[in-house]
C-alpha cells in the first residue's frame, strides 16, 4: 500500500492476513485483519495513557482470540527497560463479520508485575 510499510507476522502461514501498517508520513498507523483496518489514533483508551504507535511491529505479539462466537484481534507490545520492562501495551478489537468494516480498537497499558493470579490466596511465610 502506498505511503505505508506493512508488517505481516508469519508470512504465508498467516491465513487471516493480520498485521501492522506504519505510516511513512505522520501518525496514521493501523492494525489490519484482511481488508479491515483499525487506526491507532482512533483507539479508545482504557485508562489514562493515550494510544500511541507500536514502536517495533516486528517485536509485537499478534493473536486472534475467540469468545462466544466472536473473533478478536490483539496486538501487544512490551516496552521499556529496567523497571519499565514489565510494562505492556495492547490493542484489542472485535473483528467485524463484514469484510469492509472498520475495526474499533481499545488500548490499554498495564504493569504486569501488579497482576495477581486467579484464585491466588494470601501468601504465608514458612
Amino acid at each position: 500500500m502506498a505511503g505505508y510499510q506493512l508488517f505481516i507476522p508469519g508470512g504465508d502461514s498467516n491465513k487471516l492476513r493480520i498485521g501492522y501498517a506504519t505510516s511513512k508520513r505522520g501518525n496514521n498507523d493501523y492494525i489490519f485483519v484482511g481488508a479491515r483496518r483499525g487506526f491507532i489514533m482512533r483507539a479508545v483508551a482504557v485508562g489514562k495513557p493515550q494510544p500511541s504507535r507500536v514502536e517495533e511491529p516486528s517485536l509485537a505479539a499478534y493473536a486472534v482470540l475467540r469468545q462466544r462466537g466472536q473473533r478478536y484481534v490483539c496486538v501487544m507490545e512490551s516496552s521499556g527497560n529496567g523497571s519499565a520492562a514489565f510494562v505492556r501495551s495492547a490493542f484489542v478489537g472485535r473483528i467485524p463479520r463484514s469484510k469492509n468494516a472498520t475495526l474499533k480498537l481499545f488500548y490499554k497499558v498495564a504493569d504486569v508485575k501488579k497482576f495477581k493470579a486467579f484464585n491466588e490466596g494470601p501468601k504465608q511465610m514458612p
